[in-house]
């Protein structure tokens, strides 16, 4: 007797999860006449990289960002440079980026670079 209440109080908190589970399921299933919104005009943003010593990636990495399906004029990218050892701001340069050089401040953090930005 007291073996099956204990089993039925265990098999509440195990439905429950399991309601949940499905609920988030059914929740997430796309809706077929779902059309995402347009904007009435397109916004103008920054892209902003923290780079330390990233010349090797650098380059393909602001070339990616300059395909974007988005109108070129509406963006721009920038590149800290982090007490960088290497050519890391040339190649961003050379790239299309523009490129800050940060070498006095304190280092150790990718929030110090894009704080150098703000």
């Amino acid at each position: 007797m007291i073996l099956s209440i204990f089993v039925t109080l265990l098999q509440i908190p195990i439905l429950l999860a399991l309601a949940y589970h499905y609920f988030l399921l059914l929740a997430s299933l796309p809706t077929p006449n779902f059309k995402p919104k347009t904007a009435k005009q397109n916004h103008r943003f920054a892209l902003a990289i923290p780079a330390h010593n990233e010349m090797v990636v650098i380059g393909q990495t602001i070339g990616e960002m300059f395909k974007l399906d988005y109108p070129r004029h509406l963006y721009d990218v920038f590149v800290v440079a982090d007490h960088c050892q290497d050519h890391t701001a040339q190649v961003a340069l050379s790239a299309g980026a523009i490129c800050f050089e940060r070498n006095t401040e304190p280092s150790g953090r990718k929030g110090y670079a894009l704080a150098r930005l703000l």
